[in-house]
């Protein structure tokens, strides 16, 4: 009886082999449909959106909750090369821990979550070295979920603050003023969770899906060329003399952006050729290009932030016909 079943269990095992390299597809897309049976009952239970502060100290108490509010400021648009307002751009820019001076940071209180910080925390005893591995990393994505939403100032506090607010929530935006997508921050922000093995099998099963998916239709080649970029926008075709590309081609993009009324983030190579088309009047290198003051650098890193970038809204730009006004309208 026993040799019959580890007889069966190796044919299975086997089949299981070949239909994985013969059809990778369908067998992604029965082993998602396996662990969908499962409905195991979740280990931890998912925190709240409320965090629980821990008391401040005597000297903390006299001083003022930090707040968005107190993070806002404007660019001072009389050092910009192009004062022009950027297009999508909805709310003000504010602050961050980067950049911000500990003088002012001194002037306020930023609560701090209680200890220990998971409110729901399953017993110590009895549980094995990979459970207790999993329980301090479920821990640590606790703590850091809570500081980032007690602390204004935190990197990832809008990305944090959007998603807890849920799909049907109000807007949200980041260091430079744009509006979060939460489909975006969603994807973005459970991708760091800790998985079970179903997720897992699920996340595979998606990969590969997508994998195939994007084999089929091939990738259009949006990437930006520099040669391409001094053609389109300089006249002569040359950039500024002596200066790497990765210097201007922020400049660059934002010009152009502005002239076409579209958001930085959704500027490609299309949208650039599309610019030199319209006849907008192109600069000379030497004239344009000058080293950027401490303002312009200080926008440059909130518009061009890596993380905030990729998870902006996207919108559509209606143009008028005399090319002097436009308007941006949701997808």
């Amino acid at each position: 009886m026993n040799a019959r079943r580890e007889g069966a269990e190796r044919v299975k095992i086997e089949n299981d082999r070949r239909l994985r390299e013969t059809n990778p597809a369908l067998y992604w897309k029965l082993a998602n449909k396996k662990c969908k049976r499962r409905k195991p009952k979740p280990r931890f239970v998912t925190p709240t959106f409320i965090v629980e502060k821990a008391i401040p100290s005597i000297e903390d108490q006299a001083k003022p909750e930090l707040t968005l509010a107190d993070l806002e400021f404007d660019y001072d648009r009389t050092k910009m090369r192009d004062p022009r307002p950027s297009p999508g751009r909805v709310n003000r820019p504010r602050r961050g821990n980067w950049d911000m001076t500990e003088e002012f940071r001194s002037q306020f209180y930023v609560p701090i979550p209680t200890d220990p910080p998971g409110q729901l925390e399953p017993p110590q005893e009895g549980l094995s070295e990979h459970q207790q591995a999993q329980l301090k990393s479920r821990q640590q994505c606790e703590r850091g979920r809570q500081t980032a939403l007690l602390d204004p100032a935190d990197d990832d506090y809008g990305i944090r603050y959007c998603h807890e607010k849920g799909r049907e929530g109000s807007p949200c935006y980041d260091n430079a003023g744009y509006q979060y997508d939460w489909e975006l921050v969603d994807d973005y922000v459970m991708r760091f969770q800790p998985k079970t093995n179903a997720a897992r099998m699920a996340e595979m099963a998606e990969q590969a899906k997508k994998a195939m998916t994007k084999a089929e239709v091939p990738e259009q080649n949006i990437s930006y060329n520099h040669d391409t970029m001094n053609l389109i926008f300089f006249q002569g075709g040359q950039g500024p003399k002596d200066v790497p590309p990765h210097k201007y081609d922020f400049y660059l993009k934002d010009h152009v952006s502005k002239d076409m009324g579209a958001p930085f983030h959704q500027l490609d190579m299309a949208k650039l050729e599309r610019w030199g088309k319209m006849g907008f009047k192109k600069p000379i290198a030497s004239d344009w290009w000058r080293e950027p003051n401490e303002e312009e650098e200080a926008r440059r890193l909130r518009v061009e932030s890596i993380s905030g970038e990729a998870l902006r809204k996207r919108t559509r730009t209606i143009i008028s016909k005399d090319r002097k006004s436009y308007k941006i309208v949701d997808l």
